[in-house]
């Protein structure tokens, strides 16, 4: 297992939700909105199997993540999914109640 790995997408992967939290809260000059639930459900194991693909496909951005054809099999789906995991605690461990401490 490649701690590194599933940590870096979890973490890139919620931080790109974030940024387009961000984004459309400026939009909309409205700073309590909230985004769908819908894009929570969708997003979290899309940007997370994008960041995945950047990674293998860039490895020179530092993260030795399967060759591309390994993607699709059992362990890179189980990397996919356990970073999933580590994304949502991340997230529900540390963002959400910091922000709601705010």
């Amino acid at each position: 297992m490649n701690a590194p790995l599933i940590l870096g997408i979890g973490t890139f992967a919620l931080l790109t939700i974030e940024a387009i939290k961000i984004i459309v809260r400026k939009i909309k000059k409205d700073p309590e909105y909230a985004l769908p639930v819908i894009f929570y459900d969708l997003g979290v194991p899309f940007f997370t199997a994008a960041w995945g693909l950047l990674f293998s496909y860039v490895p020179e951005l530092g993260f030795p993540m399967l060759p591309p054809e390994q993607l699709v099999s059992l362990q890179g789906l189980f990397h996919w999914a356990l970073a999933i995991v580590v994304e949502l605690l991340i997230y529900f461990g540390g963002v959400k109640p910091y922000k709601d401490n705010r």
